[in-house]
């Protein structure tokens, strides 16, 4: 069982092209129906190779397609019944399946600490119950897949400002995509983790009641995809811009700023997709294909540094949605020094001291501690 997390609308081809090229089978896909483009060509095409988009929010689904408020609960428990039995026969007629673990995508570019079991793992677990009276083990492999930069940025931070699931056609997105500048998106990384056999994981876990076994499952699948999450040169750069106090930064500054958070994840061992350290010319393609104007030429040795990159493009609610993903992809590798700092700048504005008192500092930590307790995994 496959089971990546779904990012971006390229996922499901993506998965299938280096499926493709390894000599992987294909086998069925269960994706998402309430966060997936309903685009004609697209689906007929997903549906040639076998992906099925399952109704994971029955009740969602029906305010927005139909109008006419919630289904009964007796049509969720159909689709529900249709969903799990379709899961079922599918499994134990193939030997390789892919199921999107999330119910809806990464839309902040971090991942939080799940309250509630995930849809795809309950089914799972039912599946696997049912397997265990034919003598199957169901495998689940993570597949982690990443990318430099996501084609639909300004469409998740439009959702996150709306809280609606913006539509989105053909046309649109064929524009969207080839209206970017050259080599904008970058590379796509994908890796398969270890597998986890199901069988033994619910007898080590055989104790505990199955709904917790379930929450604890999909937490550990969401950690091993965040451990999988590298830092890119557009987190660098963009934690350098994004909190800049002023409306101009140097070439220069940003370079220092990515350079100390460089040498930090090299320090700590963070997974960092960044060969060598941030130079004028990855820099200024970064900048670039951020959409921001570079002033200068970075690329002159002499004057390189003193190139002036504008921020006015970024004091909008939607630009700075749309950078936060990157931002967040460091985030979560630095959340206890991000903590760390704030407890400081609260206990400076507390006290008027730049000198904080120990005692003070850490009372401050836990209590920011506590209030983005869920916001992280840790």
């Amino acid at each position: 069982m496959l089971m990546p997390i779904y990012k971006s609308y390229a996922d499901p081809l993506v998965l299938h092209f280096i499926n493709y090229l390894s000599d992987l089978e294909l086998g069925f896909t269960f994706g998402n129906h309430e966060d997936s483009p309903k685009i004609g060509f697209v689906d007929r095409l997903l549906k040639r190779i076998g992906t099925f988009l399952m109704r994971r929010f029955p009740s969602n689904h029906a305010v927005a397609e139909k109008g006419e408020g919630k289904l009964h609960a007796g049509d969720i428990d159909a689709i529900n019944y249709v969903n799990q039995s379709l899961l079922d026969e599918v499994v134990q007629s193939n030997v390789i399946t892919t199921l999107f673990q999330n119910d809806q995508r990464i839309r902040s570019g971090k991942f939080n600490l799940p309250l509630y079991a995930e849809t795809s793992i309950k089914m799972l677990l039912k599946t696997q119950q049912k397997m265990s009276r034919l003598k199957y083990s169901i495998k689940i492999v993570p597949v982690c897949i990443n990318y430099e930069r996501i084609f639909e940025a300004s469409y998740l931070a439009n959702e996150m400002i709306s809280g609606v699931f913006q539509e989105v056609t053909m046309v649109e997105l064929t524009q969207s995509i080839f209206g970017m500048r050259k080599g904008k998106l970058g590379k796509a990384f994908v890796k398969y983790g270890e597998p986890i056999d199901l069988v033994k994981y619910l007898e080590k876990h055989q104790s505990t009641r199955p709904h917790s076994v379930s929450l604890q499952l999909t937490r550990e699948l969401y950690h091993i995809q965040q451990k999988e999450q590298p830092i890119t040169m557009n987190s660098l750069v963009v934690s350098a811009l994004m909190y800049y106090p002023k409306n101009e930064i140097t070439i220069g500054a940003v370079k220092k700023s990515s350079k100390a958070i460089y040498d930090l994840a090299q320090e700590k061992e963070i997974k960092i997709y960044v060969s060598a350290e941030p130079q004028n010319f990855e820099i200024n393609q970064a900048v670039l294909n951020l959409g921001f104007e570079v002033k200068g030429d970075p690329l002159n040795k002499k004057t390189g540094d003193a190139s002036i990159v504008s921020l006015q493009e970024r004091d909008t609610m939607l630009k700075r949605l749309s950078l936060g993903y990157y931002v967040n992809h460091l985030v979560v590798c630095f959340s206890n020094e991000s903590i760390l700092s704030h407890a400081y700048s609260l206990a400076v504005m507390q006290t008027g001291a730049e000198e904080v008192d120990e005692h003070h500092l850490i009372k401050n930590f836990k209590i920011i501690s506590k209030i983005f307790n869920n916001e992280f995994l840790q």
